[in-house]
């Protein structure tokens, strides 16, 4: 198994470990996403490191689909909103990822974790439409937040993936996804 193979699978094991958390947040908390919503998919300013997306990026090479993937992206797709994002809708709001499974982990906390403040306390970091359609809701949950519910840690998993990886840059996540498939590509030559 390559070093790269090894690195994705901790990440995945990572990932799974995200996944656990906002699992149980979600059903405790009674938030979820708007049916059918891919707003936050559709934003074309979604930042995220290479090595986050390079369990999606073997997923795009399994597929066949890297060369497909890579030409969208030179012919402009760049700055456009995540190449998984399939719309459903005009607006672009509604929709769905095409690589759910393998998607990175700023998808995979948005709106389900959150983020310190100044003294350290972990307040909810909730999407603006879930906040916008159930404002009572979300009030209740940043309560509850404050004393006994639990909510991921957003900054501790990106830290412990960054620890993994070495990994920090952040950057567009369609210029990250063709990083990460040709790094796929290159360990695949390798070997």
């Amino acid at each position: 198994m390559s070093k790269l193979s090894e690195q994705i699978l901790r990440i995945a094991d990572a990932y799974a470990e995200v996944d656990r958390e906002t699992a149980a947040f979600a059903r405790e908390s009674g938030l979820g996403c708007p049916d059918g919503c891919g707003a936050c998919c559709a934003d074309p300013n979604v930042e995220a490191t290479v090595s986050e997306l390079l369990p999606m990026a073997e997923t795009v090479w399994r597929a066949g689909r890297a060369e497909e993937v890579i030409a969208w992206i030179e012919d402009g797709g760049e700055g456009s909103a995540c190449f998984a994002y399939q719309a459903s809708s005009p607006d672009g709001r509604q929709g769905k990822c095409g690589f759910y499974e393998s998607r990175p982990l700023v998808c995979r906390l948005f709106g389900f974790s959150g983020n310190p403040d100044k003294r350290g306390t972990l307040r909810p970091a909730l999407c603006w439409l879930m906040q916008s359609e159930t404002p009572d809701d979300c009030q209740r949950v940043k309560d509850r937040v404050r004393g006994e519910m639990t909510i991921p840690d957003g900054p501790a998993h990106a830290m412990k993936l960054f620890g993994e990886t070495g990994d920090t840059l952040r950057m567009p996540i369609n210029q990250a996804i063709r990083k990460a498939i040709d790094r796929v590509y290159l360990a695949r030559l390798e070997g």
